[in-house]
């Protein structure tokens, strides 16, 4: 362990002054773009655990060599994908979650150089589809042609319909012959009926004078 007052910057920031900034900014050249050199990102990998469990990525900063980097960052999708399925499946096996210890042994396995270039080659192969994909579905509309001139559209023709024939009415119909009407028969029958009834009435009539008056009045 390095003594405080052997490092003056160390003894200065550990008396609760602040730290000194630097006089310039470093030199833009160290920033690459190029594909990360994943020999030299697992060599510079810290060896002890303690850099792991303090959340620091070095499979983070193997794939991904910067801002532009895209396969990088897909690289990266790619393993936290594997590493969210490992976890559900550790926690199905064994009923229980890891431990840091088993956390770190398995983000360890996965900083190889082999798994890196692994996930670098899906990620690659991944962007790739999805440009040629892209190309297949594009469409490329055409020019838009003069507008060609409307022509009225040509009258309906006549339609022909046939001259509907005179219909001749319906003569009546024949009643037989020899059978007087039904309402002149019935008015024939009820006059019979009122003249017998009157006849009948003036003789009851004649009997009762006769009887009364006419014929024991003078004797």
């Amino acid at each position: 362990m390095i003594d405080p007052s052997e490092d003056p910057a160390r003894g200065r920031r550990a008396d609760g002054s602040k730290a000194e900034r630097p006089s310039a900014l470093p030199d833009a050249s160290i920033f690459s773009f190029a594909p990360p050199n994943y020999k030299a990102a697992a060599q510079a990998r810290p060896a002890s655990a303690s850099a792991t469990a303090t959340g620091y990525s070095t499979v983070f900063d193997a794939l991904v060599s910067g801002e532009a980097d895209i396969a990088g960052f897909v690289a990266y999708c790619l393993y936290k994908q594997n590493k969210r399925d490992w976890l559900v499946a550790f926690e199905r096996e064994h009923h229980r979650r890891p431990t840091d210890g088993e956390v770190r042994s398995y983000i360890v396995g996965e900083g190889t150089e082999r798994r890196l270039m692994i996930y670098r080659h899906l990620a690659e192969e991944i962007l790739a589809e999805r440009e040629s994909e892209a190309r297949r579905t594009a469409v490329v509309l055409p020019a838009p042609s003069a507008p060609l001139p409307l022509e009225p559209p040509p009258p309906p023709a006549p339609v022909s319909t046939p001259a509907a024939e005179p219909v001749a009415p319906s003569p009546p119909p024949r009643r037989p012959r020899g059978r007087p009407r039904p309402s002149v028969r019935r008015g024939a029958s009820v006059w019979s009926i009122l003249f017998y009834l009157a006849f009948v009435g003036l003789i009851v009539l004649a009997v009762v004078w006769f009887l009364r008056g006419g014929a024991f009045g003078h004797i």
